[in-house]
């Protein structure tokens, strides 16, 4: 994808052109933008560099003003929050009872009735009505056990 590109101050100014010379298409130069943009905002001492090596009055400079018009007004990409490593979910499902709607194979769960037990658990699979699981006793993993939905919940945390 185009917006996982890392800009340098060399090429600002020839990426946002190329963004303008490519508006009919759909996608590409807003993230062309995109990326010029979060560029701007991200490294300023850079942009003032870009703006002292040109010359007032070239193209270059309406290319720059639109630039620095966009950065203002574009809104900074939230940070990505991590989905749990566990459950799969966001956000995490920690203490929840599994259904299955949430249901995802290899998680570790505890029964309802025993949260605190630190006896591994690890989903298996499900049939819509129960979840099959596996647990381990003094490190061996032993046969496949079986539990309605309403009595087994996640252990992420």
């Amino acid at each position: 994808e185009v917006t996982s590109r890392k800009m340098v101050a060399e090429k600002v100014l020839e990426t946002d052109k190329k963004a303008e010379i490519e508006a009919t298409r759909e996608h590409f130069p807003n993230s062309l933008h995109q990326i010029c943009s979060s560029f701007v905002r991200d490294n300023p001492e850079s942009v003032l560099k870009v703006f002292d090596d040109e010359d007032v009055g070239e193209e270059s400079s309406c290319i720059l003003h639109r630039l620095m018009a966009r950065a203002r007004r574009s809104k900074p990409e939230p940070p990505l929050i991590p989905i749990c490593t566990n459950c799969k979910h966001d956000p995490c499902l920690n203490g929840e009872k599994l259904t299955q709607n949430n249901f995802v194979a290899g998680a570790s769960i505890s029964r309802v009735n025993r949260p605190n037990c630190l006896l591994p658990r690890t989903t298996t699979t499900c049939d819509g009505v129960t979840v099959n699981y596996c647990w381990a006793w003094t490190g061996i993993w032993a046969t496949e056990h079986r539990a309605y939905f309403e009595r087994v919940m996640y252990r992420c945390k």
